[in-house]
C-alpha cells in the first residue's frame, strides 16, 4: 500500500497521549515503529527491505539502478495489474476505480511526486503513512493481538483488514483494546519481485497518471492553476516572548469582553483566555477529565451561547472517555463564573452523543448560527471510503450538520428540533441533520452580513472542497468528491448533489482547513474575501464568489505553522492558529498587493524537476570549500535530493545518512538577471548557503516542502550572468534528513514566512 507523497502523515508527536497498556497489547506495541516524518527506528520487516533487493545488493544499489533506468508506461501498466507480482491493484484504485486498502493513485503523476519519492514509499512502506490507512492493533481478551484496517461490520460487529486478501471478523464484546499501528498493511521487501528494469516500467506508469483537467476556476489540479499574490499578507505573531500553547485548534473572542481571546488546546483539553494583545493568559477551563486526548481526539471546539455574557452557558465538543462504554463525540454545556473570566466548577450536562466507528473524521467544530441555534459538524467517522456509506444516511449524524435548539428541550432530548429542520417529521431520518454528504466538515464559519454557511471539508484521496451549505441539501460525499464521481454504492435515483463552491487537488494541498469571510475594518482589500488555507502545505488563499459560482482565488501567503485553524477576534480581524510550534498569527494584509503575479520560474533546478548534478563529500573540506576558485575535483559527482527515504516533501535522487554533507554546483543565470530572486530550499535539517562565496541564507530545524527563501542582500549583489557558484552545509541533528537548493525568478515579492 503506497502512501501517497506529500500527504499528511502521522507523526511520532501524534501519539503521545497518555494511554492504558494491557500486558497482552504490551509486546505487540514494543515491536512497531513510530510511523513519523523523522523518527523512522522501522520495524525489522523493513529494516530487511533495507537490505534486500537482487542479490549482492541493498535497497541503495536498488534504488541508484531504478532510477538510473528508462521505464515504459505500457509495461508498468501490466505490473500493476499483475496481482500475482505486485499485487497493487489488490489494494489501490485508480479514479475510484478499484479497491479502498490504499490510497487512491489518480493524479500521482504530472509532477506531484517524483520517481524517486514514489520509489521511497514502497522501499520503506512504514516510513509515512496516510491516517486514513494507518491500521489499528486490536488486544482481544482471549490474549490474541490482530493488526489491520479496522472496519465496522454492525453494532456488534467489526472486521480487521490484515491483508489484500483477508480479514478477520470480531464480536465488539470480545475486544479488550485498540491502539494505532505505526506499520504499514504494505509488505516490505515488495521491490525484490523486480527487477531495477521493472521497477522503473511500474514507475513509469504511476508517474502518467494525471487527473483530468475541468480548465475551470472551480478547480486547481496543480499549484500554478491558482495565482499568487504580487504582495502577500503578513502573518504577525501575538505570542511574541510568550510561551507557544500546547497543539492549540481553536481561536476566538470571548463574548462581552472586548480584546480578550479565548483558544483551546485539543490534546490538553484546556481553554485559555488571552488578554493585551496575547501578552497575558489564564486558564479559562480544564476538561482533561472528561475526555480522552490523542493525535486525532480530545477537545476541539467551543461555542459561547449568543446571550453568554447574561447568562454564562458555553458548548463543548470533544471525545468520550474511552470507559464510559463505546467511543462518541459528544456535546456538552458548561457554565462560566459569574464574572465571565472562568468556569464556574459546575459538572458538564451532556447535550448530544454520537457514537462513532474510528478516530478519524470525527469533524471537530460547532457553532451557533445567526439564527441563534447550534450547529454542530460531524464526519463520516470513517474508515476510507465511508463504506457504510454513513454520510448519505439519514438514520444517522455522520457525515452531517446537524441544527438543535439548546434553549428548549422535548421529546427526552436535551435539546429541541427547530421547527424549519428540513427533514423533521420525515421518517427513518434524524430530526436534528440540518444537511448532508460530507467527509470531514472540520472547521466551518457564518457569514453574518449574508447568513452564507461556509464548510471545509477535507476530502479523501484526491479532491479538498470548500462549499456554502443551505437547508436540507446533499453536498455529495461518497457519490462525488469535488467535481469527480467517486462511487456510486450508495448513489440514489433522483437525488441532487450541490457542488462544493471550489475544488483543490492533492497536488495543491492535501487538508482544507476552512477559514472565514473577512468583515474586519484593518485589511480593506480582504473585504467580503473568504479566507481559508490548507492544513500541512500553508497556503492561505483568498475567494470571492458569487451565488455560489467562483469569481476569483488567490494564494496570498504562507502560514508560519501548519494550520489547525482559522479564528476571528472581537473586531473581525482574522487569525491563524499554528500547530507545529503553538503560534497564533494575526493576518495583516496592510502592505498587501493581492493582484496575481506571474508564476515563478526555477532558474537553477532543484531535485523536484529531475536529476540535477551536484558535488557533494561528506567528510570535513577546508575552510575555503563555500568559494569560487574552490578545488573539488576529489568530491563526488551525484544528484541533488540528498537525504533519506521517507523525508515528507523531499526528493530523494542521491541517499545521504551522514551528520554532516557539503555541496557545490554551478548555477548559470540569464543574460539579464531577474530583480527579484529567491532560494527555493527543502532543508531537513541546519544548512548554511552560498553564492559566489557569499552567504545567502542560514536556516535552522527542518521544513516539510520546499520553501522559498530571501537572498540577502550581501549574496545578491554578487549574481550575475552566465556562471555563479553555490556552496552547501547541512547538518543533521536527529531523525530524518534532506537538503536541495535552486533559484527562483519572481515577478513579485517572496512567499515565506520567514
Amino acid at each position: 500500500m503506497i502512501s501517497l507523497p506529500n500527504s499528511p502523515a502521522i507523526r511520532s508527536d501524534d501519539f503521545r497521549s497518555p494511554r492504558r497498556r494491557i500486558g497482552r497489547a504490551r509486546a505487540l506495541v514494543a515491536r512497531v515503529a513510530w510511523a513519523s516524518f523523522g523518527l523512522l527506528p522501522l520495524v525489522p520487516a523493513v529494516a530487511r527491505a533495507q537490505d534486500g533487493g537482487p542479490p549482492g545488493s541493498g535497497t541503495g544499489d536498488y534504488r541508484k539502478a531504478t532510477l538510473a533506468a528508462v521505464g515504459d508506461v505500457g509495461r508498468g501498466r501490466r505490473l500493476f495489474e499483475d496481482e500475482k507480482r505486485t499485487r497493487c491493484a489488490t489494494c489501490h484504485a485508480v479514479g475510484g476505480r478499484g479497491p479502498t486498502i490504499g490510497p487512491d493513485l489518480a493524479g500521482l503523476g504530472g509532477g506531484r511526486a517524483g520517481a524517486g519519492e514514489i520509489l521511497d514509499a514502497i522501499l520503506e512502506p512504514s516510513a509515512k503513512i496516510h491516517p486514513d490507512y494507518a491500521a489499528t492493533s486490536v488486544a482481544l481478551k482471549s490474549g490474541r493481538v490482530v493488526q489491520g484496517l479496522l472496519r465496522p461490520v454492525g453494532d456488534l460487529e467489526v472486521e480487521v483488514v490484515t491483508s489484500a486478501a483477508e480479514s478477520v471478523p470480531l464480536a465488539r464484546s470480545d475486544i479488550e483494546e485498540q491502539t494505532p499501528s505505526r506499520v504499514s498493511l504494505m509488505p516490505a521487501g515488495l521491490h525484490e519481485a523486480l527487477t531495477p528494469g521493472e521497477m522503473a516500467d511500474l514507475l513509469a506508469y504511476l508517474g502518467s497518471l494525471e487527473p483530468p483537467r475541468s480548465g475551470t476556476l472551480r478547480e486547481a489540479i496543480s499549484p500554478g492553476d491558482i495565482p499568487r499574490a504580487i504582495d502577500p499578507v503578513a502573518f504577525r505573531s501575538i505570542l511574541d516572548g510568550a510561551a507557544p500553547f500546547q497543539r492549540p485548534v481553536w481561536f476566538g473572542p470571548l463574548p462581552g469582553q472586548p480584546g480578550t481571546s479565548v483558544v483551546v488546546e485539543m490534546q490538553s483539553s484546556r481553554i485559555w483566555l488571552l488578554e493585551d494583545g496575547g501578552a497575558r493568559r489564564s486558564l479559562f477551563a480544564d476538561v482533561l477529565g472528561e475526555t480522552t486526548p490523542g493525535g486525532l481526539t480530545g477537545l476541539t471546539s467551543v461555542a459561547f451561547h449568543p446571550d453568554f455574557a447574561r447568562n454564562g452557558r458555553y458548548f463543548l465538543k470533544m471525545h468520550t472517555l474511552r470507559s464510559d462504554g463505546p467511543f462518541a463525540v459528544q456535546v456538552v454545556e458548561r457554565r462560566a463564573a459569574a464574572d465571565r473570566r472562568g468556569d464556574s466548577g459546575e459538572p458538564s450536562r451532556l447535550i448530544l452523543r454520537i457514537p462513532v466507528v474510528t478516530e478519524i473524521h470525527n469533524g471537530g467544530h460547532l457553532a451557533f448560527g445567526p439564527d441563534g441555534f447550534l450547529y454542530v459538524g460531524m464526519g463520516d467517522t470513517g474508515p476510507q471510503g465511508d463504506p457504510r456509506g454513513h454520510a448519505q444516511d439519514l438514520a444517522t449524524l455522520l457525515g452531517k450538520l446537524s441544527r438543535i435548539d439548546v434553549d428548549h428541550a422535548e421529546g427526552g432530548r436535551s435539546y429541541a428540533i427547530p421547527a424549519d429542520n428540513p427533514f423533521r417529521g420525515q421518517p427513518a431520518a434524524r430530526p436534528e441533520i440540518w444537511s448532508l454528504g460530507f467527509r470531514e466538515p472540520w472547521r466551518f464559519s457564518f457569514d453574518p452580513p449574508t447568513g452564507d454557511l461556509w464548510v471545509g471539508d477535507v476530502g479523501q484521496g484526491l479532491y479538498e472542497e470548500v462549499t456554502i451549505v443551505r437547508s436540507g441539501e446533499n453536498h455529495g460525499w461518497n457519490v462525488l468528491e469535488g467535481y469527480r464521481p467517486f462511487s456510486d454504492r450508495f448513489a440514489r435515483p433522483d437525488t441532487r448533489y450541490v457542488p462544493p463552491v471550489f475544488a483543490y487537488h492533492h497536488r495543491v494541498g492535501v487538508s482544507v482547513t476552512g477559514g472565514f469571510v473577512y468583515r474586519g475594518r484593518k485589511n480593506p482589500a480582504l473585504l467580503g474575501k473568504y479566507i481559508f488555507g490548507d492544513y500541512e502545505t500553508r497556503r492561505v488563499w483568498a475567494l470571492e464568489q458569487h451565488d455560489r459560482a467562483i469569481t476569483s482565488i488567490v494564494e496570498i501567503g504562507r502560514a508560519p505553522e501548519r494550520i489547525a485553524s482559522f479564528g476571528l477576534d472581537s473586531e473581525g480581524e482574522i487569525y491563524v492558529v499554528g500547530t507545529d510550534r503553538g503560534g497564533i498569527y494575526r493576518i495583516d494584509a496592510a502592505t498587501a498587493n493581492l493582484a496575481s503575479a506571474a508564476p515563478p520560474v526555477e532558474l537553477a533546478p532543484t531535485a523536484r524537476r529531475g536529476p540535477v548534478s551536484w558535488k557533494r563529500t561528506e567528510a570535513q573540506p577546508a575552510p575555503d570549500w563555500y568559494r569560487e576558485g574552490f578545488d573539488d575535483s576529489s568530491w563526488t559527482d551525484a544528484p541533488g535530493g540528498f537525504g533519506t527515504p521517507g523525508t515528507p516533501g523531499a526528493v530523494v535522487r542521491s541517499e545521504w545518512r551522514t551528520r554532516d554533507i557539503w555541496l557545490r554546483r554551478e548555477v548559470t543565470l540569464p543574460d539579464a538577471v531577474p530583480s527579484v530572486l529567491a532560494l527555493v530550499v527543502h532543508h531537513d535539517e541546519d544548512a548554511e548557503i552560498y553564492l559566489n562565496g557569499v552567504l545567502a541564507a542560514r536556516l535552522q530545524g527542518f521544513v516539510p516542502d520546499y520553501e522559498e527563501v530571501p537572498i540577502s542582500p550581501e549574496a545578491r549583489i554578487t549574481l550575475k550572468p552566465g556562471k555563479n557558484f553555490m556552496a552547501v552545509h547541512c547538518h543533521q541533528n536527529s531523525g530524518g534528513q534532506y537538503i536541495d537548493v535552486g533559484v527562483l525568478r519572481h515577478a513579485g515579492p517572496i512567499l515565506s514566512p520567514r
